[in-house]
């Protein structure tokens, strides 16, 4: 597998400044240009995160594009790049792939090979980059019709360099369980750190413990890219939400009844413990 030497990133945050430092890290000769319309890449050129900030031109000029702005503004930079006539391979690292897919596939010249690393923080900005927050994350590609095989491999070569794994999934696919496992969880931990912060104040929060701290460290993400990803998925994220609604009715409905209580319970230890060995199987 040919090495990626030339790495264009466009959006220097958390996620494009980590690419940045992961394929540092892995391929040390890589030259990475990042490209940000609010001088972000400037600061992230002298903070050492990346090699050059550079336009479209030189961007346009890498082997392999990263997209990793909100969706919302990925959508625009496929259509700039097609008409740059860009040659390197494009891929993206945003949290909805359908309607990427959908606006790549219109694009026919471009290579586009979605993605979506299952990594974050609850900081945002490159400062909070990192080279290893991809290590053991999953990666998920969703390769458009006009892609390669060889074109594939290289983004999967690339993203396993950073210690992820890859992991091709159907855009469709991909989106429905994303608002179950990823938005409905952000949703769910900011609109309960919001309701109990509301309700008892500042005095209130002071008495609480561990748990509440645990059960809403979500609520801390920066709102851009989750706001954007919800825009982007809402038929799916509104099936999520009516779901857990609906749960939540039917408990406030028998909170007198232990039995309901208790039958909520035992099926959530049960899916917690399915999770645990997921990801833990040694555990």
């Amino acid at each position: 597998m040919e090495s990626v030497s030339t790495l264009g990133i466009v959006g220097v945050g958390l996620i494009g400044g980590s690419v940045a430092l992961a394929a540092k890290r892995a391929m040390p000769a890589v030259r990475v240009v990042g490209l940000d319309l609010d001088g972000t890449a400037e600061a992230a050129v002298a903070a050492g995160v990346i090699d050059t900030a550079g336009d479209l031109d030189a961007v346009c000029r890498c082997q392999v594009i990263v997209l990793a702005a909100p969706v919302s503004s990925n959508l625009g930079w496929l259509d700039r790049l097609a008409s740059a006539g860009v040659d390197g391979i494009v891929t993206d690292v945003g949290g909805t792939k359908r309607q990427m897919m959908v606006k790549a596939a219109a694009l026919p010249s471009l290579a586009f090979v979605g993605g979506h690393p299952m990594a974050g923080s609850e900081h945002s900005g490159f400062p909070a980059a990192s080279a290893s927050l991809f290590e053991g994350r999953r990666w998920f590609l969703t390769p458009g019709p006009g892609v390669t095989r060889a074109q594939v491999a290289t983004i999967e070569s690339l993203v396993t360099r950073f210690g992820a794994k890859a992991d091709v999934v159907d855009p469709d696919v991909h989106d429905r369980v994303m608002a179950a496992v990823s938005a409905l969880p952000q949703v769910t931990a900011s609109a309960l750190m919001a309701v109990v912060g509301e309700r008892v104040d500042d005095e209130g929060l002071a008495m609480s413990g561990p748990g509440l701290r645990d059960t809403t460290r979500l609520a801390a993400s920066a709102a851009t890219w989750m706001t954007d990803g919800l825009a982007h998925n809402s038929r799916e994220v509104g099936d999520a939400i009516d779901a857990l609604i609906n749960e939540l009715r039917l408990l406030r409905d028998q909170l007198d009844t232990p039995e309901r209580a208790r039958d909520l319970f035992a099926r959530a230890q049960a899916w917690r413990q399915t999770l645990s060995n997921l990801h833990n199987p040694a555990e």
